[in-house]
């Protein structure tokens, strides 16, 4: 199927980012849902543009970025035999 280890991380990124989606949509959908309920604006929330807001999305962001790339560093089925 894959036909160098570059094709397998690329895969395994791909698969690391659809998990992370499908885990944070649906998590969110729930957030959002329960939020409302309790009559939290979550618009205004999402619009917070402190810098401890700001600060703290880059952290994520970074955090997320780094998760993803692990891949990369990780050996490829070819190269662990």
């Amino acid at each position: 199927m894959l036909t160098s280890p570059f094709e397998e991380k690329l895969l395994r990124m791909m698969m690391t980012l659809a998990t992370e989606l499908a885990v944070t949509r649906e998590r969110t959908e729930i957030l959002e849902l329960a939020c409302r309920k309790a009559g939290v604006d979550v618009d205004v929330v999402l619009e917070d543009s402190s810098s401890t807001a700001l600060a703290a999305r880059a952290e994520r962001h970074r955090e997320f970025v780094r998760r993803l790339l692990v891949a990369l560093e990780e050996p490829s089925l070819e190269e662990k035999s």
